[in-house]
């Protein structure tokens, strides 16, 4: 350290003592700092001397701090000085066992730093994340560089804002520009700019960037822009441009879709889904919709969660029928918030024998057959003008037929003239339009009648039949054997953990490597993100890629990646004397326990929802049974009249 900074000095010449170095940015140290009094400071100091303007915005900052600034960031409280009297950084409060934000947003991180969150405490830290964006926004200041690395949070979800000194400051007509942003979190009117230095930051700009991280923290680090196009590769930048919000109601029309294994868009509520929605379209950069809104939606979320029968660690909004977070572990496997109690699993104390009898004691209903023949004719007479235009077209054709046999027997000479006479007179088509037109009123009337008693047969036979009980039925029959299958999985599952202990312990072994940490060649912060909202975090994830179809990974990146993974993988020593990672074993019981209580509960319940189903089709039966007698009647009806006219 240079021997020059090895104490700082207060606008009021106190003198601060500067210990280790705690951190390193870009602009320069964060040290410890000896004060006289029990308080804990740092001194940021930067390592290039300051501009005047630079040193006019720290002032700035000094003179608004308050209690509520303290709060959410740390935040300048003095400026500090070395023994020429220059300017050359300032004093703030040491913030304590925070953590990166980014932290919480994928299952790994949040095992090793934030072990006993569940979805309350990601949905309370968004919430933090709003309310401490209103307090900025209320003393006037813009945050510009929104990104997941200048906020921090507690093991209370707490949230504190670090590195404020790049934020948007502005007093008496003077403004003190935010010069450098992240394009993950950039809004679409900003994306491509080579520098923000001219260009000024506004609070809607910062609502699109908490959004951004807001979305994150409640769908497990998944960027709302990234996901699976139906076109060509649309990189991060361009899909933000473009306002390709992957999760959007209108996604399908933009050829856009989540990636897979994500958490749905129905899991938060309509009016908290509609606020990101508003804030990533493209009225957004023109106003998105405010904080006041966003946290009251929060408070509401927060306040509708419930807890998972299954598995207490489960919290998810009450709007919903089932756990999601049970269906995706289920799915996949993955273990999206790590449960302190020992599941254990064991198939004892349920009686499938009893359950599975009072299945089949339950009996369909007697099948019944629709027959529109059945029901009665009326013997409703033909009008007399069809029957008298009916009898003037027989006498026709008996005059047609009688003209030549009648010259073959008095004029035979005039026969041959006769017969085509007599051809004219069959063909001639007299009174036709009058028979047509009461054959085709009669027609339209049967297929009109018929067409009603098809569509009611197929709603009888989709509501009034059998086959939606014998689908059930059908269903707790595979729930059954799948069952009765399910101890011996569970031990052939067991043994498997003890065949795959030394991949097991590389799997452990590679998931301490995080893909966000390290540098890998052509792969940057995008792609890393992009990764990571495809569930890729650590080097043990890598292998997904070759199920998933990553947007722009193709062989030459997926290439980098695998070796990568291939050098961590030779530092790894396979120890054969440790046993089968008890996390492992809980994974495995959680899994087979979610199964065993899904399995019971539908078996459990079976014979009542089978008797519901029952009573169901007895009940559309009789509420058809009047409109099937009214359609029957009049296509028996019809039928038999359109015979009489042919």
């Amino acid at each position: 350290m240079n021997t020059e900074l090895e104490n700082l000095y207060s606008k009021t010449k106190v003198r601060y003592v500067i210990h280790q170095r705690i951190g390193s940015g870009g602009e320069g140290e964060v040290y410890e700092v000896a004060t006289s009094g029990s308080e804990k400071y740092v001194a940021k100091v930067y390592r290039e001397k300051i501009t005047r303007e630079k040193a006019e915005k720290l002032d700035l900052m000094v003179q608004a701090f308050d209690e509520k600034l303290q709060e959410i960031a740390a935040w300048p409280k003095e400026l500090v000085f070395n023994a020429r009297g220059e300017v050359v950084g300032f004093l703030m409060d040491k913030i304590g066992a925070y953590k990166p934000i980014h932290e919480l947003f994928n299952p790994s991180a949040r095992r090793k730093h934030f072990p006993n969150a569940d979805w309350s405490f990601l949905v309370n830290t968004a919430r933090n994340v709003v309310a401490a964006f209103k307090t900025i926004h209320s003393h006037g200041f813009v945050i510009g560089d929104v990104n997941e690395g200048n906020l921090m949070v507690s093991g209370s979800s707490l949230v504190k804002f670090i590195d404020c000194d790049s934020f948007q400051i502005s007093k008496d007509q003077r403004m003190y520009s935010c010069e450098v942003g992240v394009p993950m979190y950039t809004p679409p009117e900003m994306q491509g700019l080579s520098t923000f230095r001219e260009r000024p930051r506004t609070t809607n700009h910062d609502i699109f960037g908490m959004a951004v991280i807001c979305f994150q923290l409640l769908f497990m680090g998944r960027h709302p822009f990234v996901g699976v196009y139906s076109g060509p590769d649309t990189p991060l930048e361009k899909a933000i441009e473009k306002h390709l919000f992957a999760y959007s109601r209108n996604g399908s029309l933009k050829g856009i879709q989540p990636p897979p294994d994500t958490l749905p868009s129905n899991s938060v509520q309509i009016g908290l889904m509609g606020l990101f929605e508003a804030a990533f379209d493209e009225q957004g950069k023109i106003k998105r919709p405010p904080l006041s809104t966003w946290f009251e939606e929060f408070t509401y979320l927060k306040n509708h969660l419930k807890t998972c029968s299954r598995e207490p660690i489960h919290k998810y909004f009450q709007g919903l029928d089932s756990c999601p977070w049970c269906q995706m572990e289920n799915r996949k496997g993955v273990i999206f918030f790590t449960s302190s109690r020992v599941t254990g699993f064991s198939l004892k104390d349920f009686n499938l024998d009893e359950q599975w009898r009072k299945i089949l004691n339950v009996t369909p209903l007697d099948e019944v057959t629709l027959d529109y023949s059945k029901y009665p004719i009326q013997n409703r007479s033909v009008p007399i003008e069809y029957l008298f235009f009916r009898m003037l077209r027989v006498i026709q054709k008996i005059a047609a037929f009688a003209i030549p046999t009648i010259f073959f027997f008095t004029e035979i000479k005039l026969f041959i003239f006769a017969v085509p006479v007599a051809f004219i007179v069959y063909r001639l088509k007299l009174f036709h339009s009058e028979i047509e037109s009461e054959q085709q009123k009669r027609a339209n009337a049967f297929n009109n009648v018929k067409l009603r008693w098809k569509i009611l047969e197929e709603r009888w036979n989709r509501e009034a039949t059998n086959s939606l009980f014998e689908k059930k039925l059908q269903e707790l029959g595979e729930v059954k054997s799948k069952y009765e299958r399910l101890g011996s999985e569970y031990n052939r599952e067991r043994q498997q953990l003890h065949a795959r202990r030394e991949e097991l312990q590389l799997r452990q072994f590679l998931s301490n490597y995080f893909i966000s940490q390290h540098s890998i060649p052509n792969i940057g912060d995008l792609r890393k993100l992009t990764l990571s909202s495809f569930g890729i975090d650590t080097a043990a994830d890598i292998e997904k890629l070759r199920k998933l179809k990553v947007p722009g990974f193709g062989g030459f990146l997926e290439g980098h990646l695998f070796a990568w993974r291939n050098a961590i993988s030779k530092r790894f020593k396979f120890d054969p004397t440790r046993g089968i990672d008890p996390e492992e074993v809980n994974r495995l019981d959680r899994r087979f326990e979610n199964l065993r209580v899904e399995y019971q509960n539908k078996l459990t319940s079976g014979a009542e929802v089978l008797t519901n189903i029952k009573r169901q089709i007895a009940n559309n039966r009789i509420s058809m049974k009047s409109e099937i007698e009214t359609a029957g009647k009049a296509y028996r009806q019809a039928e038999y009249d359109l015979k009489w006219v042919k």
